[in-house]
């Protein structure tokens, strides 16, 4: 995607710290969407007990599937069970002579019962570690898809998240898929009326575009997208399927390619239409929330009319205030980089100062440690779009806080605090003065000796110009040059394996 430049200072260029900033967040939202996958791999009955199974009682069911028919509905659901428990007992059936394939047979019956059970123990085994998961693949997968095009919702839910547990172990197995001709069948399971499907399909599509070798253009030729968005609706009962839907329209937008293809569906309208009523009904609801504010963050991430056109709902921001008061910290983190990305637009900020949305964002200036860089992004970005803007911002006290980050142990962190410093004593009357009340001039003071040669630089560059200099006169950068200090734009961010 053809994004601005970050804003940078005139007397320093911010390249390293975009790519180190990029880099961090792209490790921290892989973790956490890795975490989220984690926690659904397995699948359990509600109220279903994972422990007291043991690796005798595997054993002897393994063999019991083979020797026993009539009792093979109990023993699966105790196998189904073992396998939640971890490798061992994995390892112990599938060393059983014959029992996998039994398995197999299993599925393949008539039975449909049965066919239901072995397909959860299936989707348990999937959930184990390489070795696992790449049998899965080679010998189970093969039947898992042709399922997919069956008549039996139980089935098809259970078999895609099977695939989905396969393919999220890497690119291995999802090269193994692909070449089994996963994608057309998962794409036809997004017309099911069956929200639990949805759900699952969803998982097994989000996992199939991860990684930077994910296929998204063939998915996007297929007409995958305008499936996707149909799911972008708010509906209490099929919210959890919304959000799985939501995490695979976050990958394709995160690559930037798909402009065309994203606005024929109307997505903006779509994405800002369901975070209002998220925010209205739902606000704590991150499993939801999480995946469509990073869509939209991904998409303002692109040309600045997004931007606008997602502002032109008049509900928008207020939804987002409600989003900032969040009580998970990451919905909080999120909202504050879709906010980062929409104030690259000066109409924006205007909206942002009409709401009162900004007072929100400097009030997080004191939350958590990765909350307050985000805040401070926001607020360099607006700050970039020239003397008004920096005005308001010093009469909200915005600075105090501000100052406050140039204490601050990580470098990103107090670079990003010298840069906001510096355009607010360049464009503000009163910015000098306020700066040295909230002790900016003794924090630059003890960044002159700092180890690194940027930081120390910065600050000997500010105290130089704007304190010890005092009789020249530097009423002549005192002005706007908004197009030395182009918006920041965030880069969208990937999910990755």
């Amino acid at each position: 995607m053809d994004r601005k430049q970050q804003y940078k200072h005139h007397f320093q260029n911010t390249e390293e710290l975009r790519e180190g900033r990029r880099q961090q967040e792209l490790a921290i939202r892989k973790d956490s969407r890795s975490r989220l996958l984690d926690a659904k791999r397995v699948r359990l009955e509600d109220g279903e007990e994972v422990e007291g199974i043991s690796i005798e009682q595997v054993q002897h069911a393994s063999q019991q599937i083979q020797r026993e028919p009539s009792c093979r509905k109990s023993q699966l659901k105790l196998l189904r069970t073992a396998f939640a428990q971890g490798s061992l007992y994995t390892d112990q059936f599938l060393s059983t002579e014959n029992a996998l394939q039994c398995l197999v047979g299993i599925l393949t019956g008539r039975d449909a019962d049965l066919q239901l059970e072995a397909a959860w123990c299936l989707t348990n085994l999937s959930a184990g570690i390489h070795d696992h998961a790449l049998k899965m693949a080679k010998a189970v997968a093969p039947y898992l898809i042709t399922y997919l095009s069956g008549s039996n919702p139980a089935l098809q839910d259970q078999c895609a998240w099977a695939l989905g547990n396969i393919a999220g172990d890497g690119p291995e197995c999802r090269d193994l898929l692909l070449a089994q001709g996963v994608i057309q069948p998962l794409m036809n399971l997004l017309k099911s009326p069956a929200p639990a499907v949805i759900q699952s399909v969803g998982f097994a599509l989000s996992n199939m575009v991860r990684g930077p070798d994910a296929r998204i253009r063939e998915l996007v030729d297929a007409g995958i997208l305008p499936l996707l968005a149909a799911h972008l609706t708010y509906n209490p009962d099929t919210l959890a399927a919304t959000g799985e839907v939501a995490w695979v329209i976050t990958s394709i937008t995160a690559s930037g390619k798909y402009d065309a293809a994203i606005m024929s569906v109307g997505l903006v309208d779509k994405l800002v239409t369901l975070l209002i009523l998220l925010a209205q009904h739902q606000v704590n609801n991150s499993q939801v929330v999480t995946p469509i504010l990073r869509t939209l963050g991904n998409v303002c991430s692109g040309p600045d009319e997004w931007s606008i056109q997602a502002c032109q709902n008049d509900q928008l921001l207020p939804a987002l205030g409600q989003f900032l008061k969040s009580e998970h910290r990451h919905i909080r983190k999120e909202c504050l980089w879709v906010l980062s990305n929409m104030t690259g637009v000066a109409s924006v900020c205007q909206s942002v100062f009409s709401t009162g949305l900004l007072q929100r964002v400097i009030q997080l200036l004191g939350d958590t440690f990765d909350i307050k860089k985000e805040a401070g992004f926001c607020l360099c970005n607006i700050a970039c779009q020239g003397t008004e803007y920096c005005d308001h911002l010093l009469q909200l006290g915005a600075l105090a806080e501000m100052t406050a980050l140039l204490k601050s142990s990580d470098l990103d962190t107090v670079l990003l605090a010298l840069g906001f410093s510096e355009m607010i004593l360049r464009m503000t009357q009163k910015g000098c003065v306020q700066f040295e009340e909230f002790g900016g001039v003794s924090h630059l003071e003890s960044l002159e000796y700092h180890s690194n040669d940027m930081i120390r630089n910065q600050a000997s560059d500010l105290l130089e110009k704007y304190f010890w200099n005092e009789s020249e006169d530097v009423e002549a950068d005192n002005h706007e040059t908004v197009e030395e200090y182009p918006p920041w734009r965030m880069q969208a961010q990937q999910n990755t394996s």
